[in-house]
């Protein structure tokens, strides 16, 4: 075989030809041409020019080229795939390039020291590359993501490294890889490349660098993002903060991650976790069905970090909680829209059970959520009346000791819409009315454990009544399972 390709020159000057061409379609065709030659060369001769002393500065360019993409003239929300026109065919040939060149390592001897220099150089910036292009998106095809995928599992092997967050991890000092300084790892070496880029007038021109970020964080577990904090939590804030309902979403994703991955404790330190507390609680402003879907469990997370629950109802001052509770109930009442009805209402019983009895101040603002949720048909999946149930099954659970005060209500409440499923011919399937009906004898039995003396006279008088078949059947079985199960149990 040829043991130089290149035409008289070496691998380095190669790359150094082309690399300044300005015309992409031009690049693109010299930087096919290199793949091939590179392919063809020995194993020997592209590791000796691998181990040059300058040839990292040519990476980065390389790199950089397919890594670096600034859009400036179009908004985010309206990104389309020809915004990114041309980058999934130069991404993947940049990671073909560097895919070559790293297949011929795994031959050298460990003691190549010069190599494995070369290698620790241009691993940050190949990061950048590889986690920005490793997801499909608008920039990716998927080619592009399967080479990606291809150069993260050499980086992996070459770092003796079995997952991700051990392969961010590795020190980039000294001959060996092992975990060190986090100062000196492959992912602190990574975020001083990207907040050239990510700072907070300009990250939203490169939304390339931010798919990037985002990956490598959620791929950054405990106890290893304690080292970090200070560092990835400005963008997530910056994200969250912004008028895009898309990079608000991921924002709170990555918050959520942040908070699940570092000790309270770190998150309390120089204010920080007041800070995100009021950046989420400000959100709740925002109207977006798929943004109250992951606001709510990241609301209850950094409630736990600002503060503990309350867990005695006598002489207590309104918590946070309290608060964030409130405007949820609020919204929930006054909301009209189906889909943010839905979403509003899914984690209302998470909250109840964190809170515990001290719920009880929002009992009466509860009931009447119920009742009126319970009245109104939502479709064929039902979503919003079964959230409903949920939560009035977390209502008698934790605060049963006051509801004897709402029980007519409840009572009526959910005999009425038991009427309704059964007269219900609509298009609703058949498996949502039986989770409603389950849903509401649970719901029935717990209320008639809660205030026996009000519940069961009230069932046991319609079971002899010309109510409905199925729902007087119901109220026997409740009061069967009542007097079996026992009174006091």
């Amino acid at each position: 075989m040829d043991e130089d390709p290149f035409s008289g020159k070496t691998l380095h000057e190669r790359l150094k030809l082309f690399l300044n061409e300005t015309n992409e379609e031009r690049f693109l065709f010299e930087l096919t041409n290199f793949n091939k030659q590179v392919e063809k060369a020995e194993n020997s001769y592209i590791a000796s020019c691998f181990g040059s002393v300058s040839i990292h500065e040519t990476l980065h360019q390389l790199i950089d080229r397919a890594a670096v993409c600034e859009i400036t003239d179009v908004e985010p929300s309206e990104y389309t795939k020809d915004v990114f026109r041309g980058r999934a065919a130069l991404s993947e040939n940049v990671l073909e390039s560097v895919h070559c060149l790293l297949n011929c390592l795994k031959y050298l001897p460990p003691e190549d020291v010069a190599c494995g220099k070369t290698l620790r150089k241009i691993s940050p910036r190949l990061l950048h590359l590889v986690s920005g292009n490793v997801v499909k998106n608008l920039w990716t095809r998927s080619s592009t993501v399967l080479k990606a995928k291809e150069v993260l599992q050499q980086l992996k092997t070459l770092y003796g490294a079995d997952e991700y967050s051990e392969l961010l991890q590795v020190s980039l000092r000294g001959d060996k890889y092992e975990l060190s300084n986090p100062a000196e790892t492959l992912y602190s070496q990574y975020l001083a490349e990207v907040k050239q880029v990510l700072t907070k007038d300009s990250w939203r021109n490169y939304p390339v660098s931010v798919a990037s970020f985002v990956w490598v964080l959620l791929h950054t577990k405990s106890p290893y993002l304690s080292d970090y904090l200070g560092q990835v939590l400005p963008l997530p804030l910056n994200m969250v903060d912004d008028f895009a309902v898309e990079n608000k979403i991921v924002g709170v994703r990555c918050l959520h991650h942040i908070m699940e991955n570092v000790s309270h404790e770190e998150l309390r330190w120089y204010g920080r976790a007041d800070v995100v507390f009021e950046a989420l609680k400000h959100q709740l402003y925002t109207k977006h069905a798929s943004l109250m879907t992951v606001l709510h469990p990241a609301l209850l997370l950094i409630l736990s970090v600002v503060e503990r629950p309350a867990t005695r109802a006598h002489s207590r001052d309104t918590t946070r909680h309290d608060e964030i509770f409130k405007m949820i109930i609020y919204d929930s009442e006054m909301e009209n829209n189906i889909h943010l009805r839905r979403s509003l209402t899914a984690h209302i019983p998470a909250f109840i059970d964190v809170m515990g009895i001290n719920a009880v101040c929002h009992m009466a603002s509860l009931v009447g959520l119920v009742s009126n949720y319970l009245e109104i048909y939502d479709g064929p999946e039902e979503t919003s009346r079964l959230n409903a149930l949920s939560v009035l099954k977390s209502l008698l659970l934790t605060v049963w000791p006051r509801v004897p005060a709402y029980a007519i209500v409840l009572l009526k409440c959910l005999l009425k819409f038991l009427y309704d499923v059964g007269a219900d011919e609509t298009v609703t399937p058949q498996c949502v009315k039986e989770e409603m009906t389950r849903s509401a004898t649970e719901c029935l039995l717990l209320l008639t454990k809660a205030a026996p003396d009000i519940v069961e006279p009230g069932l046991l008088s319609i079971c002899g009544t010309d109510t409905p078949l199925f729902v007087r059947k119901i109220a026997g079985k409740v009061c069967e399972t009542f007097r079996t199960s026992g009174r006091d149990s």
